[in-house]
């Protein structure tokens, strides 16, 4: 996985960062399980995708999130390791991958906790079975209706959302955004048009009827599981880029407005 200086993880504070490792040296350490690669680098060291759940615990993040525990097995899907004490079977997480889904999850609020992380016993992160919850993040609603607004409200809409969030890289995004809507501002939306959109925006919610499709969001589950139909492999910072680059709001997420600004930008119709 990329790690250059734009990657997500980069941009997070230096105490985010060392928590993120931590969590990961941590428990392999005490379980014995870190595999390492061949040119012996840190950043190619391996996890047993089994003891995930006891990293996440160290951070204080939820076990069972069906969305987290599907990257990470999409993220183990292409590493095995050739040690001959350990099963064949077992499937690793990189701590690339590691770092790359840590920094999503801790983005919004992880600066703020200040305790050090080997105050939490280490028995208990890799004994406990309790289930941690999640917080729920709380987004903005958007209507496709307002796809067909005026040019100048569709600007003011992204530049208010991007000036409230302020998170790391949001200039860069910013100017993406911008890209994006000025691209609609000079090929107005027709109705052909808005049924292309939705038409390539129901491929990613195959069960969803008609009336669902315009409240849908693009998550990073479902690029993974399109992606999974597609025989395509795709690395957990390319879709956590993809994702920042078209959404929108706060968390994460493309709708069906953003998707059509996509669909403008890139010239896909």
């Amino acid at each position: 996985m990329s790690s250059s200086s734009d990657s997500l993880f980069y941009t997070l504070s230096n105490h985010v960062q060392r928590r993120i490792d931590e969590a990961f040296d941590v428990v392999s350490k005490d379980v014995g399980a870190i595999v390492e690669a061949d040119d012996d680098k840190s950043s190619d060291l391996q996890i047993p995708l089994t003891l995930i759940p006891a990293a996440l615990q160290y951070l204080d993040l939820p076990l069972d999130d069906p969305e987290i525990c599907s990257i990470f097995r999409n993220a183990a899907s292409g590493w095995s390791s050739s040690s001959p004490n350990i099963c064949r079977n077992e499937e690793f997480v990189s701590r690339d991958d590691w770092r790359a889904v840590c920094a999503v999850l801790l983005e919004h609020g992880g600066e703020d906790d200040e305790g050090p992380l080997d105050s939490l016993p280490r028995a208990q992160i890799l004994g406990s079975s309790e289930e941690d919850e999640g917080e729920s993040g709380s987004y903005r609603e958007s209507d496709y209706d307002s796809a067909e607004s005026t040019t100048g409200d569709l600007d003011e809409e992204y530049i208010e959302g991007e000036t409230s969030c302020r998170k790391p890289g949001g200039h860069r995004k910013a100017e993406l955004l911008s890209l994006s809507t000025k691209a609609v501002d000079t090929q107005k939306l027709t109705a052909h048009q808005r049924q292309a959109c939705l038409d390539a925006f129901a491929l990613f919610f195959p069960d969803a009827s008609p009336f669902e499709l315009p409240e849908k969001k693009i998550m990073m589950k479902d690029i993974q599981r399109v992606a999974s139909l597609l025989k395509e492999k795709i690395k957990v910072e390319e879709m956590v880029e993809m994702l920042d680059m078209f959404s929108s709001s706060a968390e994460r997420s493309v709708t069906l407005m953003d998707f059509s600004c996509m669909m403008v930008m890139t010239r896909l119709m």
